[in-house]
Order: C-alpha cells, then structure tokens, then sequence
C-alpha cells in the first residue's frame, strides 16, 4: 500500500514538474511599497530621452487594458514589445498620461521582474499584471493584452 502511494506521488510531481518548471520564465509586476524603490509617472515622464516607450490600448480607455511600459536604455536589459506602439513624442506621451489618469480606477507604477527578481522596466497602468516571458537572462518579451470580450 505504501509503495503504491509512493508511486502515485511521484507520477504526480513528475507531471507538474514540466509545468513548474515551464511557467519559471514569466515576468512579474510588482508595485514597490519601498519609498526608495517607487517611481512616479511625473519622475518617468520628465526623462523620456532615459527610456524606450511603449504603449498599448487595446478595448478602449473606458474598460479595456490600456498601459505604457518604460524600457530604461541605461541597462544590459531590454523589453521587446510587439504589438505596441513606441512614443517618440512627448506631446503624445502627456497626452495618453492625461486620459489614462482620468480612467475608473487609477494607474500606478509597477516594477517589471523577471523570474529570477531582476529588473527590466516599468509599466504605468491600472491593472497589475502584464503577460510577458524572458527570452534570456537580458530579454524579455512583452506580449499584448488580450481584448475585452464583446458585449452580445
């Protein structure tokens, strides 16, 4: 009988274990509640010229996923973000901080980590998560929000 719960713990671990393993790679975002480590939208917005800007709308402002992600050009990481739009303008950056500002529910600014706790950028949105996943210890790649779903 022990042997035989034995066996069915280990077929257990070893069929999570790929998924375990699998999902180590993906990125976090963390909301620093360290006042040494909080950045602000004002701070981030006054040093564009620091930064490779992302931005991504996707369902509208009203209740979709709309967020700007900070690449900072001072370290050996970067963000790829596919299917956003890089900001070059920093008219259009105020301009999209000014309408996300006045969403239901107030962006912040959050850390992106990846799996191991390192650094990679920030993203200024409401909502606290991001589906990312790094490539190698220096990349890290940014995919879009899935859309709302449509109404019937």
């Amino acid at each position: 009988m022990k042997l035989n719960k034995a066996i069915h713990i280990s077929v257990l671990i070893t069929s999570f274990l790929p998924i375990i393993i699998g999902c180590a790679q993906y990125a976090k975002v963390i909301k620093p509640t360290d006042s040494d480590k909080h950045i602000s939208i004002k701070q981030l917005q006054q040093t564009p010229h620091s930064y490779t800007i992302y931005f991504t709308d996707t369902g509208g402002y009203r209740y979709g996923n709309v967020a700007l992600l900070f690449d900072p050009k001072n370290i050996n990481r970067t963000i790829t973000a596919n299917h956003w739009t890089q900001i070059d303008d920093n008219k259009k950056l105020e301009e999209i901080i000014t309408r996300m500002n006045r969403h239901y529910k107030p962006p912040s600014v959050y850390h992106i980590v990846g799996p191991e706790g390192n650094f990679f950028g920030y993203m200024y949105a409401s909502k606290g998560w991001i589906i990312a996943k790094t490539v190698n210890d220096t990349k890290m790649l940014v995919y879009d929000f899935p859309p709302p779903p449509s109404p019937l």
